[in-house]
């Protein structure tokens, strides 16, 4: 083989290992990493048809005006956000989940949506965490939050877990959200 095309071979052999290496998150199928264009982040999620990027960083299943409750799976509803950066690089990405008005067990689904976004952020390997917990009252609402923060090379991954109740004179209303997070350092 001439000593260009080996080269050539290696070259792609540790861009493709590098690819495989940059920090991602999954939403709907579209595999979105950090450092990717705006382009290129609307060209992935064009292959996974329903998802819409809004021109506020929103991704959803349909564009807000038509989206409806049947766009959702039954029992979890799932949405995300994107930031980029001035130089129009993918620096932050969210992923959220939460119960739908027609969840059959909440309990089961924010449990099972826990465990994915932890899973995705330590794996199968140990990590070293950091672990925080914030509350905040206030006459119309209680927050409570809990936030798992790993680093990974290059990147910041989260887990944040969101209760909220609502006072509603002698009714309360609440409000679950699990919400899986990549960052660049």
């Amino acid at each position: 083989m001439p000593r260009t095309l080996i080269l050539f071979l290696v070259l792609m052999a540790l861009v493709g290992k590098a690819e495989a290496q940059t920090p991602s998150i999954t939403l709907g199928g579209a595999a979105l990493r950090l450092g990717m264009s705006e382009a290129e982040v609307k060209a992935e999620l064009a292959k996974h048809p329903p998802l819409f990027l809004s021109t506020n960083g929103a991704i959803s299943n349909k564009p807000p005006e038509d989206a409806t409750l049947a766009d959702y799976d039954k029992g979890l509803s799932l949405y995300g956000e994107v930031s980029f950066s001035k130089q129009g690089t993918l620096i932050h990405i969210e992923k959220h989940w939460r119960p739908s008005f027609d969840s059959p067990d909440t309990a089961l689904v924010i449990a099972s949506s826990l465990y994915g976004a932890a899973f995705s952020v330590t794996g199968t390997t140990p990590k070293l965490c950091r672990v925080y917990t914030r509350t905040s009252t206030e006459p119309e609402q209680d927050y409570k939050e809990t936030t798992i923060e790993c680093d990974t090379p290059g990147a910041t991954r989260g887990v944040y877990v969101f209760v909220k109740t609502f006072h509603f004179g002698e009714k309360d209303d609440h409000s679950v959200q699990v919400s899986e997070t990549l960052d660049t350092r």
